[in-house]
């Protein structure tokens, strides 16, 4: 299979000249770090005999109240570590249900600020994900402050830019990057009759497509 098929989200690489991945941004292609895993791949399937050991599994489930996939997700997994994508922004609702299924995982990673003290308070080890924008050491000092050493570095950042920046975190090598978070449904949220799909998309003025990514949590869509 394809790694399209195999790498449903993103790739976040602690080495880019790796083999299984081939379509690096190619600024990128001199940088390298060394932190705690190999890769981290964000997904909400598991694909056997693809991942190595030393690669952080992430499962960004499409329904957060789905317990079923997820307890699938973990009996399928090799001896992989598995974290729970933490999202950005959540309700208090929301980190109840989140909460639900995050004991069952190795720990957390968060696309949010809030997520790291979520997993503080859970005393699970933490990511620090692209959504926080990490760029510069001073972002770095202060989450190894809080116990966070893993971290993804922004992806606007330049080649020269991450070179001053060679061994603190994870590069972006592979896959979707979210370029806007809808906290609000653009179909206008008429859930009884709502006959919108999973894979929706949507173009700007200047013509471009947007894939939609549907993420259900607190019986709200997100994309």
């Amino acid at each position: 299979r394809g790694l399209g098929d195999v790498y449903k989200r993103q790739v976040f690489s602690s080495d880019v000249k790796q083999k299984k991945i081939k379509e690096f941004i190619d600024e990128n292609a001199n940088i390298s770090v060394s932190r705690s895993f190999e890769n981290i791949v964000l997904c909400d399937r598991y694909a056997k005999g693809v991942y190595s050991p030393k690669d952080l599994l992430v499962y960004k489930p499409r329904d957060y109240s789905d317990r079923e996939t997820a307890g699938r997700f973990l009996k399928e997994k090799g001896k992989e570590k598995v974290y729970l994508f933490v999202p950005a922004f959540s309700s208090i609702q929301d980190e109840q249900e989140i909460e639900k299924i995050a004991c069952d995982f190795d720990g957390v990673y968060a696309d949010g600020l809030w997520g790291i003290a979520f997993a503080e308070r859970l005393r699970k080890p933490c990511v620090a994900g692209l959504g926080l924008n990490v760029f510069n050491r001073t972002d770095i000092v202060q989450l190894e402050k809080r116990g966070v050493s893993d971290i993804v570095l922004s992806k606007e950042l330049s080649a020269s830019e991450l070179s001053v920046l060679r061994g603190y975190g994870y590069v972006f090598t592979r896959g979707r990057i979210c370029t806007m978070e809808f906290l609000y449904c653009p179909f206008g949220r008429r859930c009884a009759s709502c006959t919108a799909e999973n894979d929706e998309k949507l173009t700007d003025e200047s013509g471009r497509v947007f894939p939609l990514e549907r993420t259900v949590l607190g019986g709200r869509c997100r994309f």
